[in-house]
């Protein structure tokens, strides 16, 4: 009987040591099955413009084993350090303001110290800045009428400005400039009427990220600044208010 129970005892101490404390799963000398591990992301699909994320990405790693149990998953991002973490689960961030080509490589092992290849998803594209945006303008004159460019200077230094530039005289749309930059240009024949108005311009990446900048008829700045031919004859000029009326109507000359 003493026997009996010794040899008991020796064969619930040997289970014991095969049980895998973290999962409860029984270790099994016959395991020779890597675990399998899966990668999701999300958004599971680009959410900007031509295959680019605007946003954070959250990356799920799953990994399964059949036997004694995922151990750890081990993971890096981008050809950098690699990194683990024990069980059978792993969500990280790609939190990068710019992260072309991005690429997760990642594999998991098991209790019986099987290893699984190292797998990767690539071609992750993250920009999450608009561009950089520069406006100015020149005036000029053609017979009796006078002219505004507007010069769009558009940069962007992850995803690139092959851009789309959107410009707006209030809530209506003017016209539309897509292809790569950085320069753009808008031209507009001068009215007085452009004083009450608001100049829109939309600036959107590659990636669909989009800069406004806008500027105020009413601001002197804007306004053309040339040559007054009738400066010479101001003095004359004032004292016939309706002339000078007409004449800057017309776009002849003007005054602040």
């Amino acid at each position: 009987m003493i026997r009996k129970g010794i040899v008991l005892i020796v064969m619930l101490l040997f289970i014991g040591m095969m049980i895998n404390p973290a999962s409860g799963n029984i270790l099994s000398f016959d395991d020779i099955t890597p675990p399998i591990t899966t990668c999701t992301l999300e958004p599971p699909v680009p959410n900007g413009d031509n295959g680019w994320y605007i946003s954070n990405v959250t990356v799920t790693l799953n990994a399964t084993d059949d036997s004694s149990g995922v151990k750890a998953i081990y993971y890096r991002i981008s050809g950098g350090e690699w990194k683990n973490q024990s069980g059978d689960i792993v969500i990280f961030i790609l939190d990068h303001d710019c992260l072309k080509y991005g690429i997760i490589e990642f594999y998991a092992i098991d209790y019986a110290g099987n290893q699984e290849e190292i797998k990767s998803v690539d071609g992750i594209h993250i920009d999450q800045l608009p561009p950089e945006v520069n406006v100015t303008w020149t005036a000029y004159r053609e017979g009796l009428w006078w002219y505004l460019d507007f010069i769009i200077i558009a940069e962007d230094n992850c995803s690139g400005c092959d851009c789309r530039i959107e410009f707006f005289i209030n809530n209506e749309l003017q016209e539309v400039i897509e292809g790569i930059g950085p320069d753009y240009v808008f031209t507009i024949q001068w009215s007085e009427e452009f004083r009450k108005f608001t100049f829109f311009f939309y600036c959107y990446d590659f990636a669909g990220n989009v800069a406004i900048v806008f500027i105020n008829g009413s601001n002197k700045s804007v306004q053309p600044f040339y040559q007054n031919y009738f400066l010479q004859f101001s003095n004359w000029l004032n004292r016939f208010p309706l002339l000078l009326k007409i004449l800057t109507i017309l776009g002849c000359i003007y005054f602040w």
